[in-house]
């Protein structure tokens, strides 16, 4: 695992067989991050935020071959809105509204 710091944002990486796998983009406190997970060709296999180690705001997974899965908004983990779901080797998007549009007005705010 390596470290950065850079101002105010760190950023830690996780490799496997000196294969980049995990990064995050974090505070200091490490109460919020960006954090990225990483397919053995480079590509992103996830993307999304998380404050206090829960998610939150917008995810994006994928396959491995850069074929967008699923996104959507979570809040504490939980799916809110609607999300774009694709399963693999099956044609078409399907939209999935999971509701609680209501829990996005208490998404946390970050002020500096």
């Amino acid at each position: 695992m390596r470290n950065y710091f850079s101002k105010k944002v760190f950023l830690q990486r996780r490799y496997q067989y000196q294969n980049l796998v995990f990064e995050s983009y974090h505070a200091q406190t490490q109460d919020y991050e960006l954090r990225r997970e990483v397919c053995e060709n480079g590509s992103f296999a996830f993307e999304g935020i998380f404050v206090d180690g829960e998610p939150y705001g917008i995810s994006t997974w994928w396959a491995c071959n850069n074929q967008l899965r699923m996104q959507g908004v979570r809040y504490k983990g939980e799916r809110v809105g609607e999300w774009v779901i694709r399963e693999e080797n099956v044609p078409g998007t399907e939209i999935k509204d999971y509701g609680h549009f209501e829990l996005i007005t208490s998404m946390p705010v970050f002020v500096e």
